[in-house]
């Protein structure tokens, strides 16, 4: 029988097959035929999932070739707060992701919320989050969703690990970094 983490792990590569067949990479999938601009956000109205309150979109800061093509920040909507950014995924400019990480509250233009409830939102709620995904960036989105499925003990206990007191006031921009191998982890399940 296969584990939770299994389960994500193979529909995560089953979304990813379907998108490298119909659009050739993610950052096809995700711009299209437009060109990149750096700091633009794709699409330019934000993914958003009117039924969870769960929001994202794709952007890079560059477009040099780093190793870091760009990343997908996700947002939840919270009742009496606003909106709250949970975490960002880097990806290279194949579209293979690179690492989970997530940015201070100053960065974000957010509130800040208790790293342990964010935290909760992403180990309990992966399930509540297809419905973010809308027809036309189907794919892109159930390939993050189960990435995330994959992943979410992971990111989850470096949520909790943030440390709250020192976030409004801490002059870094990124929290904390988690770096994956994509691929390697997939072969050693």
């Amino acid at each position: 029988m296969l584990s939770s983490r299994q389960k994500f792990a193979f529909r995560s590569v089953q979304h990813w097959q379907n998108l490298i067949k119909n659009q050739g990479s993610l950052v096809n999938a995700i711009v299209g035929d437009s060109c990149i601009h750096v700091d633009q956000h794709y699409p330019l109205d934000d993914w958003r999932s009117p039924c969870t309150t769960f929001q994202g979109f794709y952007h890079c800061h560059r477009a040099d070739g780093s190793r870091e093509h760009g990343h997908i920040h996700l947002f939840k909507r919270f009742d009496g707060i606003g909106l709250v950014h949970l975490f960002a995924i880097s990806f290279d400019n194949k579209g293979l992701p690179l690492s989970f990480f997530n940015v201070s509250p100053k960065v974000a233009s957010d509130k800040g919320l208790c790293p342990s409830i964010r935290a909760s939102v992403v180990q309990s709620g992966v399930g509540s989050w297809r419905t973010f995904a809308d027809k036309k960036l189907s794919n892109v989105l159930f390939f993050v969703i189960n990435l995330i499925g994959m992943y979410s003990d992971e990111i989850g206990s470096q949520m909790a690990q943030e440390p709250m007191c020192s976030m409004a006031r801490c002059g870094k921009e990124v929290m904390w970094i988690y770096n994956i191998n994509w691929m390697a982890d997939l072969a050693k399940l």
